[in-house]
């Protein structure tokens, strides 16, 4: 191979000398013969001899070997030799193989040639940071901060802030208080000189890892990679002051291996526990039965403050049964309790039973198993409730008792000692457990009988405070009308309407279900509260029809000369609601008059009309055209007073020859207290309502002024009843005393005569001009 001209210098002198050696031999004698010694041969890379058939030292020679193993094994042979082309490249390669590579412990004969794979770098950086920001301000907030922290006068706060307002590069947004403007402000400057020193590590690890290594080699292997870290310019400021550096990492020991017999789980016994085994291992003969006679007599006055604490829960259960047994009205929880009451009782009489074996330890130990069997099986009675927890063991009264005989057999002051702590902190505390529980089912019972009781006064004081305050509002409700029918009657000074509802006869109740209205045809009623009323008025173009009605019929002249006035409803306007309506309420087409006969007698019976009135409204009138009405009141509400023709008139005449209907209605109006109320019939009508007036009626109205609006729809009928056809023919009489022209009138009537059949007609188109106003 050749050689490059970096060899050393005891290369050179060795060239040399070989060089004149041969100049020498060829001017001089000849070599002898025999074949002259060959001066031994120098490593490649150092002085050192080579080994035998090598160009390496054996130190040498050895890491060859490892790297060209492992360079043969990755295909990497070529990358090698060229590494090695030159005796100075062959030297840093073995100087950075040893570097890498520890030669103790296991690394002796494989080293870790995977150590070439790591690379470090290392960082040590300096920062410098300028921060700049903004902040939101409303209006008022920058003006306070111009004021109180810069020192503005209020009109440089007023000018700065217009200049950031104009600027469009200004962020804002409206989450002020009242949604008011923000601007957010470069108000916030800062400026940091941070000097930050940082150590980066970054390490590339190769594909083969050692595990489970001894902690010798996993020492030397730590050790050799801290010392040939090779820190490079870092190195000067890493060791500087410690407090100026990172934190140490420091390789844990493994904890040394506990003695394989040695029981981990073993409690570290404490001073006073080991005077404590001491003391008890000392003790024998007279003091042994002084400690054991001492413990039982403890035992025993446990089982004594135990049982006194079950006799007191038994009085407890007791008492809430006697007072569970005198309620009469009970409950399913009351129910429940009884049948509680009664298990927790037979509880304690179970845990109370004693059985007396005596010195027989196999016997006294079959007697407890039995004694808690038994009280086992009582418990599981109780369903659902819980005297003692799940994993707690109820003992009885009988493992007490033989429990502390058996302590006396005991020759160990330790067992003694473990088995008065057992019975005093478990057994004992679950009996006391038991006992708490029992008393509190007795209490719970008794506050449940008490709570009852306060539920049962609460509800029947608010019931009397509920009566009582009925009682109150109607005396209010009562006095509220008395005062309006007052208020009204100072205006009017109508006698008739000062006299009480009462003294009248009440209009006949239609109870809307089984109210047959074809056998009161000669009586008025009333529907209250009319559930086919209210759905007719909620309709969509009934109510705008109805209001439409309502905001115009205080301008009609009729309704400027007597509060009311009326107007036709349309059809395909809310007519064919209204006719279902009154169908509804008044279904007696059988007992109408046939009016097909009279020239437009057929539309008398299919007209409907609007009503309204004003709402201090009081007067008197004969219902429309004498014949019997149905009206609905959509809105307010009115008292009615009405009065037979037949029976009115025939008072008038004791007084009048030939009665008008002026004089009529005077008399009405002025109707005296002492005079025969038994002709009127009287009712006040509200919304909803559906009154009925016979045919041939007169009748007194009063609004109660309680809504400013006072109206509804009516519908007037001729029925075929006798008393119609008389009252009908007083009045055409009445009418033409008045001056009024009958003769449509006594068509009708003649019809009566005709025939006794009624058909469902309409009125004459003339008549329907008239109908609704009242006759004079």
């Amino acid at each position: 191979m050749e050689m490059d001209f970096g060899e050393g210098a005891m290369e050179q002198e060795r060239l040399a000398q070989e060089a004149k050696s041969a100049e020498a031999t060829s001017r001089g004698k000849r070599a002898p013969k025999a074949k002259a010694k060959q001066p031994p041969k120098t490593c490649f890379v150092c002085p050192e001899p080579c080994c035998k058939g090598k160009r390496w030292c054996l130190s040498h020679n050895r890491q060859y070997d490892c790297l060209y193993y492992q360079a043969k094994s990755k295909g990497e042979t070529a990358t090698l030799e060229q590494a090695i082309i030159n005796a100075n490249r062959a030297r840093e390669v073995f100087l950075k193989f040893s570097s890498d590579n520890p030669s103790d412990g296991k690394w002796r004969r494989k080293s870790l040639i995977d150590w070439s794979a790591f690379r470090r770098e290392f960082v040590v950086a300096r920062t410098v940071r300028s921060r700049e920001g903004t902040t939101p301000y409303e209006y008022g907030q920058w003006l306070k901060r111009g004021e109180n922290i810069m020192g503005w006068s209020k009109e440089q706060s007023k000018s700065e802030w217009e200049k950031y307002l104009a600027d469009e590069s200004i962020e804002r947004d409206s989450l002020g208080i009242g949604n008011s403007l923000r601007l957010w402000l470069p108000v916030v400057a800062e400026k940091h000189r941070d000097k930050d020193r940082t150590v980066l590590a970054k390490v590339e690890e190769g594909s083969q890892q050692y595990k489970n290594l001894s902690e010798a080699d996993r020492d030397i292997l730590m050790k050799h990679a801290g010392s040939t870290a090779g820190l490079g310019q870092a190195e000067s400021w890493l060791r500087q002051d410690a407090s100026m550096g990172e934190e140490i990492i420091v390789t844990p020991q493994k904890r040394k291996q506990s003695d394989e017999n040695e029981d981990k789980d073993a409690e570290i016994e404490t001073p006073e526990a080991k005077r404590k085994r001491l003391r008890f291992e000392k003790m024998t003969g007279a003091a042994l039965s002084a400690f054991k006679n001492t413990k039982l007599e403890l035992v025993r006055e446990k089982a004594e403050a135990l049982e006194a604490s079950l006799v007191e829960a038994r009085t407890k259960l007791q008492e809430a049964s006697e007072k569970l047994e005198q309620e009469t009205a009970k409950d399913a929880v009351m129910t429940s309790y009884e049948k509680t009451l009664a298990s927790c009782q037979g509880l304690v009489d179970e845990w109370k039973k004693f059985v007396a074996v005596g010195d027989d330890a196999e016997k006294n130990r079959e007697a407890v198993a039995a004694a808690d069997q038994a009280l086992k099986e009582q418990l599981a009675t109780m369903g659902d409730v819980a005297l003692v927890k799940a994993d707690a063991v109820l003992h009885s009264k009988t493992f007490f008792k033989l429990e502390a005989q058996a302590m006396l057999q005991l020759v160990n002051a330790q067992a003694v000692d473990d088995t008065f702590t057992r019975i005093m902190k478990q057994d004992a505390a679950v009996v006391e457990l038991f006992s708490k529980a029992l008393k509190k089912v007795g209490t719970d019972v008794v506050n449940y009988i008490k709570q009852k009781a306060r539920n049962k006064e609460r509800a029947s004081a608010k019931e009397k405070k509920a009566e009582e305050n009925k009682e109150l509002q109607k005396v209010r409700e009562h006095a509220k009308a008395a005062a309006a029918k007052v208020k009204l009657l100072k205006g009017s000074a109508h006698k008739v309407f000062g006299i009480d509802q009462t003294a009248w006869n009440a209009f006949v109740e239609n109870d809307g279900k089984d109210f047959d209205v074809a056998a009161h045809l000669d009586k008025p009623w009333v529907l209250r509260a009319c559930e086919q009323a209210k759905t007719w008025r909620n309709q969509g173009d009934v109510t705008v029809k109805l209001s439409e009605f309502g905001g115009v019929y205080k301008k009609a002249n009729s309704f400027k000369a007597e509060g009311r006035a009326i107007a036709a409803v349309i059809a395909k306007c809310g007519k064919e609601a209204a006719e279902a309506l009154m169908h509804k309420v008044f279904p007696c087409d059988d007992k109408r008059l046939d009016l097909s006969t009279v020239k437009d007698g057929e539309l008398f019976h299919s007209n409907l009309w609007y009503v309204g009135f004003d709402n201090k409204m009081a007067g008197c009138w004969l219902c429309p055209n004498g014949a019997a009405m149905i009206r609905v009141l959509a809105m307010g509400s009115m008292n009615v007073v009405a009065f037979p023709v037949e029976e009115v008139a025939s008072r008038v005449c004791e007084k009048v020859a030939d009665p008008t209907c002026d004089d009529l209605i005077q008399y009405i109006l002025d109707f005296a207290e002492d005079a025969d109320k038994s002709i009127g019939w009287a009712a006040t009508v509200k919304q909803d309502d559906v009154a009925f007036i016979p045919q041939g009626w007169i009748i007194a109205e009063q609004c109660n002024g309680t809504t400013p609006l006072v109206y509804g729809v009516r519908k007037s009928y001729m029925l075929t009843t006798e008393a119609s056809k008389t009252n009908y023919g007083r009045v055409i009489e009445i009418l033409r005393n008045t001056g009024r022209d009958v003769a449509k009138m006594e068509e009708f009537l003649a019809l009566y005569d005709e025939s006794d059949k009624s058909k469902d007609k309409d009125p004459p188109a003339d008549q329907a001009v008239q109908e609704g106003r009242a006759a004079e």
